[in-house]
């Protein structure tokens, strides 16, 4: 079983002091602990058959940056899952601040980057060309890898190893401390940044890493709010996979695997951003391995429903230019080989989100009311206004096949 978590914190350039101190407090409401790096690892030793599934994910804007994203915390019983907000301005093609993103309204979307340093056959190398796939293959462009985020990632993938530790800030009374926040490991690995983000997913009951770098990216794409910062206009991308028996902490800890993503865009450039006419949905025509299944997310975008009992399906997720409007007027979604219909939910977006995390309006989520079938393939048509402006999107995907 899986026992995910995810904690999304923002800062504003204008109040990033105030903003930092309520969303931690916020965090720790959702921790429990009075410090998230104040709660030890559960040992899983005796849970060998059982795997504790956690998905985390932060992202901060630094003080040139315009663009924000999200917040979401606490865990339970259940599957993958995810949580967030877009804050601010919102999510999706990156963000501006105020008018910024319209002052152009061309494409800025990244279409080549050179190719990374991973080992050829790592789970380094095939989570950042899993990730890069889809963001490319959907329009919202590719990220390269930096090695000063490698650092960063690679700094906290050792510290929550080392001290059986969770989340996203370190103790700097800890072994292996590389700074509290993200921000701080970023700026200790020499990274100057507008945004930086941090996404980590916590496997308890597992001590290998093999198939974890696509496996984990699947995850990050299958739950409405963490979806959106994995697709949203980041540039550069710093990657490590860990295992405690790597780390030689198995048998103190108990079995454990890590994958770590430190995802930021430097502070002399401006995210990526899809052109004014763009409407990028995701999964498209092309995606051929996603999640099936959503079986956990905090915060739970169903309050009240246990989605380890009664999960959701592979969201699609329909964006637009940050600073734009997303409205959806109608959509199908279908099993292609006969097209019985798939149940929808109402689209979610930040007018009816009943957590309040999606605050940008270029942001419109589309949940099965239940899972989908592994190995299957499904089509969509979706139709909307961006701007006021009408557009239909079609697309046919592919589940995964196997467990989530």
């Amino acid at each position: 079983m899986a026992l995910p978590e995810l904690l999304f914190p923002v800062l504003k350039n204008s109040d990033s002091t105030h903003r930092s101190d309520s969303l931690q407090r916020r965090y720790q409401l959702h921790q429990q602990p009075t410090k998230e790096v104040g709660a030890k690892r559960p040992n899983t030793s005796m849970q060998k058959t059982t795997l504790l599934f956690k998905i985390l994910g932060l992202l901060t804007v630094g003080a040139l940056s315009l663009a924000l994203t999200a917040c979401g915390g606490g865990g339970g019983a259940g599957g993958s899952g995810i949580g967030g907000n877009s804050g601010g301005t919102s999510l999706g093609g990156g963000g501006t601040n105020g008018g910024q993103a319209d002052e152009d309204t061309a494409s800025t979307i990244v279409t080549s980057v050179p190719a990374s340093s991973y080992a050829t056959g790592s789970e380094e190398a095939e989570a950042f060309e899993y990730l890069n796939a889809e963001r490319s293959t959907c329009g919202f462009g590719k990220v390269a890898q930096n090695a000063k985020l490698d650092v960063s990632a690679t700094g906290h993938a050792n510290y929550l190893i080392s001290n059986n530790r969770g989340g996203h800030y370190q103790d700097p009374s800890e072994p292996g401390y590389t700074g509290n926040s993200p921000g701080d490991r970023a700026t200790s690995a020499g990274y100057a940044y507008s945004v930086i983000g941090d996404d980590n997913v916590d496997i308890f009951g597992r001590a290998s890493i093999a198939g974890l770098g696509a496996d984990s990216i699947q995850q990050l794409l299958s739950a409405p709010y963490h979806a959106a910062s994995m697709l949203s206009g980041v540039r550069e991308v710093g990657i490590k996979l860990l295992s405690s028996d790597t780390a030689g902490t198995t048998a103190t800890f108990g079995p454990r695997a890590i994958a770590e993503y430190a995802i930021g865009v430097a502070s002399d450039v401006k995210p990526q951003l899809p052109a004014k006419s763009d409407v990028l949905t995701y999964p498209c025509d092309g995606s051929t391995a996603t999640a099936y299944q959503l079986v956990g997310e905090s915060p739970n975008p169903i309050p009240g429903r246990d989605l380890g009992a009664n999960p959701i399906g592979q969201p699609l997720y329909v964006m637009v230019r940050e600073g734009h409007t997303v409205a959806i007027t109608s959509a199908v979604l279908v099993k292609a080989s006969d097209n019985s219909p798939v149940t929808l939910r109402p689209t979610m977006t930040a007018a009816n989100d009943p957590q309040q995390h999606l605050e940008g309006n270029n942001i419109a989520i589309l949940m099965p009311d239940a899972a989908l079938l592994p190995n299957t393939s499904y089509s969509y048509t979706v139709s909307g206004t961006n701007d006021g402006v009408p557009f239909t999107r079609s697309a046919t995907f592919k589940t995964k096949t196997g467990p989530i």
